[in-house]
């Protein structure tokens, strides 16, 4: 998936469901995770990531913008 937004040649918002999972357990991931940071910040390309746990490695950290949803009640 990573590849694919790397990839993609128009602007778009990418959504990974539950993927803090990947994030702790591939060094790899977290690499290219930082990698497409950089590509995206002037293309338009967003990515997204949902997960019911907040997991974010710290070499990641600085590249996260945290924004929780509360369902209105």
């Amino acid at each position: 998936m990573l590849d694919f937004i790397a990839a993609h040649p128009e602007p778009g918002i990418f959504q990974l469901k539950d993927f803090h999972q990947f994030m702790g357990e591939d060094a790899q991931i977290r690499r290219m995770l930082r990698d497409l940071y950089e590509l995206c910040l002037d293309s338009g390309k967003f990515i997204v990531i949902t997960s019911p746990v907040r997991a974010i490695p710290e070499e990641l950290s600085r590249q996260v913008r945290w924004s929780i949803f509360t369902p209105p009640t």
